[in-house]
């Protein structure tokens, strides 16, 4: 059931980087799956995210389920750690400072 559920896995709404996640055209996100996107600020996180859940939202594959995209200021530390926890907000904190 677990390789069934890969399969068919969420569009990015761009085949190239469908292909540099998964090597699939068709889906670059596994469904079931949690992803956490940073990068710098205009970074392009926000239009990768909301182009991803309008491709879910037409994709029968995902009618069941329930699409949510969150958002947090990555420049207020103590914003992202009561989103995220500490540890992955101290992770952060290592890899962008």
């Amino acid at each position: 059931a677990e390789d069934a559920q890969k399969e068919h896995g969420l569009s990015t709404g761009s085949t190239l980087l469908n292909l540099a996640l998964t090597g699939k055209t068709t889906g670059g996100l596994d469904r079931g799956c949690y992803y956490l996107i940073v990068g710098s600020s205009s970074g392009g996180k926000t239009f990768a995210v909301l182009t991803a859940l309008a491709e879910a939202s037409i994709d029968p594959h995902f009618a069941d389920y329930r699409l949510t995209a969150t958002q947090t200021n990555s420049n207020r530390p103590a914003n992202r750690e009561a989103a995220l926890g500490s540890a992955i907000s101290n992770l952060l904190n290592a890899l962008f400072q």
